[in-house]
Order: structure tokens, then sequence, then C-alpha cells
């Protein structure tokens, strides 16, 4: 992502809820998103900056699934965010063999300021946003 693209995220999450939660965040700090229920990311998404993915809440087919989105959306940055870190940091290992953007693998629980600030971290400086949510 380079230096004033404006950052658009796709949420990949089952959880209605903590999805709607932390799209309604990442719009409280200027970062259009979107969210997607399906590992497999089907529609007509414009261009993200950004893939979150929640693997966890998906089978446990999930590591293809993310390795399907990372080579769909091999311009962007992909966060995982997960409780088998060392799995996906493994799988992380593998994806960066191949040439795609960035992939960064964060611990759950997580606070939403730390999901925003790796969603802005190449694109702007973090603003100010009112509330911390945990996802």
């Amino acid at each position: 992502m380079s230096a004033g693209t404006t950052p658009f995220a796709l949420i990949v999450s089952r959880n209605t809820s903590d999805a709607e939660s932390l799209q309604s965040y990442f719009q409280l700090c200027r970062v259009e998103a979107v969210i997607c229920s399906r590992m497999d990311a089907r529609g007509d998404f414009r261009r993200p900056t950004t893939v979150v993915v929640f693997p966890d809440e998906f089978s446990a087919l999930s590591a293809d699934g993310v390795r399907r989105l990372a080579r769909r959306f091999s311009y962007a940055t992909v966060i995982i965010v997960t409780f088998a870190l060392a799995f996906y940091e493994g799988l992380t290992r593998k994806l960066e063999q191949q040439p795609s953007g960035q992939v960064f693998v964060l611990p759950l629980p997580i606070w939403g300021w730390a999901l925003i600030d790796r969603v802005l971290v190449s694109n702007r400086p973090t603003q100010a946003c009112q509330t911390l949510p945990t996802f």
C-alpha cells in the first residue's frame, strides 16, 4: 500500500456482531470497511488495501482459505487474527516466499487500536479514536 492511498479494509469474519463493531470502529477512524462472512470472499470487492481475517471462526480448512485470500488480494496487507499464533506464523513464512503483500499474524484477543494501527501504518498517522473495543 503506498503512502496516501485511502485505506479500505475487507473484514472476513463469521462473527457478525464483532465484525460490525470492528467495521464501525474502522469507519470512526476514517477507514472504509466492508464485511464478508465467507473465507472465499465471493463478491466484487473494491481493491482493499488490507484484509483482516479471523480464521478461528471457520472450519479446520481455514488455513487453505487464508492462503487463497492472500493470493487473491496479493497487493493488500493481510492481517490474520488468531489464537493459533504458531500455526499461522508458519503459514506466513510460506506465504512470504511468494511475491505478495505483507502478511501479519496478531493474537486474539486484540484491541481495536492495535488493528487500526496496523491498517494505517503504511498509509498515514493513526487518527485519534475515542473507544477501544476488544475483538
